[in-house]
Parts: structure tokens; C-alpha cells; sequence
């Protein structure tokens, strides 16, 4: 009799810091029973060094008579590839595992991600500008504007891996605190995990992200409704009020 055994699920995570991958990663170890590491950063390393590799060997591209043009960024990157496919399966034998990382750096490796496991899935978190600078702040030191900067470049590279890879889902925070059952059911679907959904919204109704920010959830926050000051005001909207606009966020 054929086996009715699930395949094995590779689950990668990614998104702004703040935006509800922590609880999405724990929902996947819970839930799923998958194995994982906490937080991975595997893959940005190798995004890097790929973009190192091909920015410092564009000098030697552009001349001839030296062996350094020889040398190509896409067969480093197959090489890469084999090497984190070994890597994985030397860690998660069994062929599953939930990978996190927040970060813009994260969410541009989609795509070696993919090459590298053509059955992963990944699953994109985002939330509002003003929640998450404040939850920033809130978790984290550091100059105002750098929250500010963080969130924007994590938008951009969402926004750039949404239109190249359609086969993402993307969940806002506010969704997962607010209509944990419909989020549930994205996700489970997914995962190809249909029959789990109830359990999945069951686990977000009880395991809500982490609330360092001190507002009503059941609404967004506007900046009229943030304890900032003028200069932060304005700041924000300088660097963050196109892209809130760009994904409907009202601010």
C-alpha cells in the first residue's frame, strides 16, 4: 500500500524586523513539528559574497589579458547552491525544516533560496512602517532614522522579490493579531497542510507576537497617535511616506 506520509516541508522565513516572524517561525515548529535553529542568516552570507564576488571582479571583466575575467559569477553561485543543499541535509536529514531570518539582506535571497530548493516555501512577513519603528525602538537602540532606513530597505526588497517570485506568500502582522483564521488558512495552504489550518489559527489566537508596542492592535497607528516629535515626524514621513503610501499602509 502506498505511503500517505506528508513530504517534507522546507519552510524560509523572512521580513522586517519586528513584522511577526518569530511567531510565525514558532507556529511552524509547534504546529508543523518542523525543526529549526532559531535565527539562520545562512543564506545572506552567500547573497554577500556573491555580490563581492561579482562587484569586485567587474574591474577585471572589463580588461583583457588577465585570468580574472575568466571567472563566472553563475557558476559560483551552482557551486554555492550544492554547498547549501549539503549543509541543510548534513543538519535536517529528514528533508525538514523552518529557516528564519528578518532582514532586507533575507528577503533578497528568495531567489538563491529557490534555485537552491526549488520545493521550499516561503513565506513573507511585512507590517505597517509606524508599528514597526516603534517596535524598533521599543526592542532595540539605536537613532531613530536607522529604524526608519531598516524598514524602508526590507519594503523595497519585498516589494522586488513579490513581483519576480509570485509563488510567495506574504503576510501582514496585522492580519496574523487580527484575522488569525484567515491567516491560518493562507499559510496551511500554503504548506499544502489544509487539514492543519484550524490548529495553525488556534496557535495564533494564543501565541500572539510580541507586544512591545504600546497600542490597540485592532486598529493601525497613525503617526497623530505616536509620541514622537516633529523632527521624528518628519523624518519618517521623509524616508518612509512614499513606500507607506506605495503599500497602503494609512499613516
Amino acid at each position: 500500500m502506498a505511503s500517505t506520509a506528508a513530504p517534507p516541508l522546507k519552510v524560509f522565513i523572512m521580513g522586517p524586523p519586528r513584522s511577526g516572524t518569530s511567531v510565525t517561525y514558532y507556529a511552524m515548529r509547534e504546529v508543523f513539528e518542523l525543526p529549526g535553529y532559531g535565527e539562520s542568516h545562512v543564506f545572506p552570507i552567500f547573497l554577500t559574497l556573491l555580490h563581492r564576488f561579482w562587484q569586485y571582479g567587474e574591474s577585471f571583466r572589463k580588461q583583457s589579458g588577465n585570468f580574472a575575467a575568466r571567472l563566472n559569477t553563475a557558476t559560483l553561485r551552482a557551486t554555492f547552491s550544492d554547498y547549501l543543499r549539503n549543509f541543510y541535509g548534513q543538519h535536517y536529514p529528514a528533508g525538514s525544516w523552518v529557516d528564519k531570518t528578518p532582514g532586507a539582506d533575507a528577503i533578497l535571497s528568495t531567489s538563491l533560496i529557490l534555485e537552491t530548493f526549488p520545493d521550499a516555501r516561503i513565506i513573507l512577513t511585512r507590517r505597517g512602517g509606524i508599528e514597526a519603528v516603534q517596535s524598533f525602538r521599543a526592542k532595540f537602540s539605536g537613532p531613530f532614522a536607522n529604524a526608519c532606513h531598516s524598514w524602508r530597505h526590507c519594503m523595497e526588497a519585498l516589494v522586488r522579490v513579490t513581483a519576480e517570485q509570485p509563488s510567495v506568500l506574504v503576510i501582514d502582522q496585522f492580519d496574523l493579531a487580527n484575522e488569525p483564521d484567515g491567516s491560518a488558512a493562507r499559510i496551511a495552504t500554503h504548506l499544502g497542510r489544509e487539514a492543519q489550518a484550524a490548529e495553525l489559527a488556534d496557535f495564533f489566537k494564543t501565541r500572539q507576537p510580541e507586544r512591545t508596542s504600546r497600542h490597540a492592535w485592532d486598529t493601525r497607528l497613525t503617526l497623530a497617535a505616536t509620541d514622537w516629535t516633529d523632527d521624528e515626524k518628519r523624518t519618517f514621513t521623509e524616508l518612509c511616506g512614499d513606500m507607506m503610501q506605495k503599500l497602503e499602509y494609512p499613516f
